[in-house]
């Protein structure tokens, strides 16, 4: 009697950790620049095993103003990968990413987490109330492993890479008791020259929600994408109470309805579709509507001024030059040997260009192709999806560039069974072609 109580005991203990687990978010750099690309991978909770639903992931800038979103499919998997461009006109400031399912029953979007990570412009100066340049506290907690999460080895072949040669990384996954596991894992190998002032400034590219999600039916969260929004006629005033029509592009010619709360809200369902699809908006009478993203009630207001320190100068500097190169080179293309300098000096841009005491000024000298030596490249991989073999291991090559500097490989991942998760983190520095 008492063995079987307590084999109840362990199995009531083991049902509330798995209902307690909470979603990680794993950004693939800690903070981004305008025009970055912002990559992501989430790992949901226990529950979401062999369930299909659609998650919406939408960008807001620290007001909860929408910049964009996407719907992903999880398609009977735990994690979910997308990426967000930011846009060139944003302020730097802090701005986050909001992973929600729709739950059909309550007619009402359920959130995941809210995930922030810090923004800066290097083409427009910061407004003075956004940034500070006092060393600040931490912003985002760190992200607990747990006594239960996993065990990660990263090696690197060759152990200690050459400027410019390939590289292959082997990372094996572990449970607490030594034995391999399969795993979903998503990996960042960034210059960690330029990133590392992150862990000054208090940010983290991994973030866990405080709280999990807990939905009653999830086979109805499967195969809907929707829109909650505030619907107004072509003079840009609330349309209440009535309806608000949304018709697809020609190729597809569908329509859907929703009814227009009194002060003009409303909230569109139509089935879930691959790639993108222009809409017109229509009221109940046919006119011409217009729609907008409702609002998130969260916001960003209680996190500090962003740490604008000399090496966050620095990093910006290097940013804009790397743009600069990026966009000459378009204008100007040439062979693929030509030389920095060459392309400097044919429109008397040198000076301007690559001088200053960057890695871009090395390159007028040592005769590397320009595609190599494009300053401030700070993500070398981003590589999400990938899982173990039977055996616990995950492999796969990237080509390094011509830098000699230090790169940080950051692995995530979640065991695929049970759930458990674990982060491993390693440092190893480039050596000059043909040194040890």
């Amino acid at each position: 009697m008492i063995r079987s109580l307590f084999a109840i005991l362990l199995i009531f203990i083991g049902l509330q950790s798995v209902t307690a687990q909470v979603a990680w978010v794993h950004y693939d750099k800690p903070f981004y620049v305008t025009e970055d690309m912002v990559g992501y991978q989430l790992y949901l909770s226990q529950q979401f095993n062999h369930h299909n639903i659609v998650v919406k992931t939408t960008l807001f800038d620290n007001r909860g103003e929408e910049i964009s979103s996407q719907f992903n499919a999880t398609e009977g998997q735990r994690v979910v990968a997308g990426s967000h461009y930011l846009p060139a006109e944003l302020a730097t400031g802090w701005y986050y990413c909001s992973f929600r399912i729709f739950d059909l029953e309550r007619n009402a979007e359920r959130i995941i987490t809210d995930a922030p990570f810090a923004v800066y412009n290097d083409q427009i100066a910061a407004v003075p109330t956004s940034v500070t340049q006092s060393e600040p506290e931490r912003f985002i907690p760190v992200t607990e492993v747990g006594e239960t999460g996993l065990m990660m080895e990263i090696f690197t072949f060759p152990e200690n890479p050459a400027a410019g040669e390939e590289t292959e990384v082997l990372i094996r996954v572990r449970n607490r008791r030594g034995r391999p596991v399969q795993a979903d894992l998503s990996v960042a190998i960034n210059d960690w020259s330029l990133l590392s002032p992150s862990l000054a400034m208090g940010m983290d590219n991994l973030f866990s929600s405080d709280d999990s999600l807990r939905i009653s039916d999830m086979n109805q969260l499967a195969n809907s994408i929707f829109w909650q929004g505030s619907a107004y006629d072509s003079g840009g005033r609330p349309v209440g109470d009535g309806m608000i029509r949304a018709t697809a592009n020609e190729q597809t010619d569908a329509t859907y309805e929703a009814a227009v709360s009194r002060r003009g809200y409303f909230t569109l369902l139509s089935p879930f579709f691959e790639g993108d699809m222009a809409f017109s908006w229509q009221d109940g009478n046919g006119n011409s509507a217009m729609a907008s993203q409702r609002k998130t009630n969260g916001d960003l207001s209680d996190l500090p001024p962003l740490y604008l320190s000399p090496a966050v100068f620095r990093y910006l500097q290097l940013n804009r030059q790397r743009k600069q190169l990026n966009a000459y080179r378009q204008a100007h293309p040439y062979p693929g040997e030509t030389r920095l300098a060459a392309l400097g000096a044919r429109e008397g841009r040198a000076t301007t260009i690559i001088r200053g005491g960057t890695p871009a000024a090395s390159a007028e000298w040592n005769g590397h192709p320009v595609d190599d030596q494009t300053p401030a490249r700070p993500s070398l991989v981003w590589n999400t999806g990938l899982q173990t073999n039977e055996y616990g291991e995950v492999r796969f090559s990237y080509q390094h560039g011509h830098d000699i500097t230090a790169y940080r490989i950051d692995v995530v991942a979640q065991e695929t069974s049970n759930g458990a998760r674990g982060r491993q983190s390693v440092v190893y520095r480039m050596t000059k072609p043909g040194t040890e």
